[in-house]
């Protein structure tokens, strides 16, 4: 088990996910010492140690042809296309999640402003009731105020000084008066 992980460490290492497409030339040496072991070592499981030792051998000594360069360039190049379309279509995919994200950001900021109007118009309604509910208590208060003032004018005990004449003038014109004094001063 030992060798064959070694085969599958050394293929993936250099070949399938090879960050550079070389070698150093000792680095090569001890990969070439380890898959040479590896594949011994399992040929002797098979019968086949003699032959691999031979193909090795010729490996080892042969040159490569310009035909087997080519060859290679092509499967490198190939796998570089492949790298290039698999980091093509993972752009277009997040190019996709953007664009879909912000049709969702904008569906939902979309949502968000129309609830903004809808409490927008209940505060409004309930401001606006508030304040005819207070509108119509102040009339009221007024209007009982108005009333007693009048009662007093036609009491003959009752005296319009100039205090009360500004203090009706104040209360007609800004609709608010308060009157401070101690008790049985005449703020009625």
């Amino acid at each position: 088990m030992e060798h064959t992980d070694q085969l599958v460490q050394a293929r993936n290492t250099v070949f399938a996910h090879a960050i550079k497409g070389e070698l150093s030339d000792k680095y090569f040496r001890k990969l070439w010492n380890e898959i040479e072991n590896s594949v011994l070592y399992l040929s002797q499981i098979t019968s086949t140690d003699l032959e691999r030792t031979r193909s090795i051998l010729e490996l080892r000594e042969k040159s490569l042809e310009e035909s087997m360069c080519l060859e290679i360039q092509c499967l490198a190049l190939r796998q570089t296309k492949g790298d290039e379309t698999v980091i093509e279509e993972i752009r277009e995919k997040a190019q996709q999640t953007v664009e879909s994200v912000e049709a969702l950001i904008d569906v939902k900021l979309e949502e968000i402003q129309s609830q903004i109007t809808i409490l927008e118009t209940k505060i409004k309604d309930i401001v606006g009731k508030a304040l005819s509910e207070y509108s119509y208590a102040a009339r009221n208060i007024i209007e009982n105020t108005r009333m007693e003032i009048e009662e007093h004018d036609e009491d003959e005990t009752y005296v319009k000084t100039s205090a009360v004449t500004a203090a009706t003038d104040l209360l007609r014109t800004k609709n608010l008066l308060i009157l401070i004094g101690k008790a049985g001063i005449g703020k009625s």
